[in-house]
């Protein structure tokens, strides 16, 4: 019989309290990298989908598509309900940087808000709250940093193994990736204040 525990909890957040960054060096030796701004306005999501596809058809990383497509969604999503939420004299947009080569595909959202993100258990019949699950879940590391020379955060997932080989990446199934999500990291994908 198969069934599924209504009351699960994650055992550990998925993301954690104190930023990090992976390697500022290793970042800047990917050698594709492209931005997008946009209105923080529920259409951004599908303008970074559209975008991001272009792009990653250009820079010959199709294998990344399917799940940087799904991380991108919850990430803008994400950024752009969280710049909702605070009253602006003119609402600033939000932004998605790619990086990316043939072993990896770095993705970093940017919005003005500074609130951490932070997870939440969703009930199996709940239309919303899976996102950074899905991000932990679909990404080999994820987190978040503050910017220091712009302000705001930015929210990071990294597709593939930064150094390995390239890979084809499969998207599991939901209930799979909420019961083994790992906890993603706090912090920047560099050193450098870089955005």
């Amino acid at each position: 019989m198969n069934t599924f525990n209504t009351t699960w909890q994650p055992a550990s957040p998925v993301m954690h309290a104190q930023p990090v960054s992976p390697d500022y060096r290793w970042l800047r030796s990917l050698p594709h990298r492209d931005y997008l701004e946009m209105d923080a306005r529920d259409t951004a999501p599908g303008i970074a989908r559209r975008w991001l596809e272009r792009i990653l058809g250009e820079w010959a990383l199709e294998d990344y598509a399917d799940d940087a497509m799904l991380i991108t969604s919850e990430l803008i999503s994400n950024s752009v309900a969280e710049t909702g939420k605070v009253e602006w004299a003119r609402r600033p947009p939000v932004g998605l940087r790619l990086r990316g080569g043939p072993s990896a595909l770095v993705l970093q959202v940017w919005d003005a808000v500074l609130g951490v993100p932070v997870p939440r258990a969703a009930a199996p019949d709940d239309e919303s709250g899976r996102g950074l699950a899905i991000v932990a879940g679909l990404s080999t590391s994820c987190g978040f940093y503050y910017c220091e020379k712009r302000g705001g955060k930015v929210t990071w997932a990294i597709l593939g193994t930064p150094g390995g080989r390239p890979r084809k990446l499969a998207r599991p199934g939901l209930r799979t990736l909420l019961l083994t999500s790992r906890p993603c990291r706090q912090g920047s994908p560099h050193a450098n204040g870089e955005r």
